[in-house]
């Protein structure tokens, strides 16, 4: 089985979950009939999820060529790659958790401030660009979520 097939089918399997999931969550009896409810950005996701997953296993294969590059070659980007989804998913998990503890506006900033330098690749970004980039990210997002959402955003324990 390919790469591509793979992927495709734990994406299936992933965005099947979530919807499974999604679909068993208990909505409050006070909650109004107009609320969107706690189900419909799940849904959402885990909907997106599958799709992906399936426009990936049924992605065609390309052909090797010249041009590509050498077993060992591939196998040490594969290695690179596999180095930075893992350090993803643990920014991400981290974030998470501190969520929790550190609340919302510490916690996105912080979490902006090392994802936007991991994503920048070989780009030398200065500094203050990251601070200045993650800082209006939050407090925007901030400001929609709590404004016009209304929506509550977590306040951390610690403060």
């Amino acid at each position: 089985m390919s790469n591509n097939k793979a992927t495709g089918l734990c994406l299936i399997v992933l965005g099947a979950a979530v919807i499974v999931m999604t679909m068993t969550m208990t909505v409050s009896i006070t909650s109004m009939a107009e609320e969107v409810g706690p189900q419909l950005f799940p849904m959402i996701a885990g909907i997106g999820i599958l799709v992906c997953g399936v426009g990936i296993f049924f992605q065609k294969e390309e052909k090797p060529s010249e041009n590509n590059k050498t077993e060992d070659e591939v196998s040490e980007i594969d290695w690179t790659m596999m180095r930075h989804i893992l350090l993803l998913g643990l920014v991400l998990i981290l974030y998470a958790v501190a969520l929790y503890w550190l609340g919302y506006m510490v916690s996105t900033f912080a979490a902006l401030l090392v994802l936007t330098k991991l994503l920048s690749g070989e780009k030398k970004i200065p500094w203050f660009r990251i601070v200045l980039f993650a800082l209006i990210v939050t407090v925007v997002i901030y400001y929609i979520m709590g404004n016009l959402f209304q929506v509550i955003l977590p306040r951390g324990e610690l403060f």
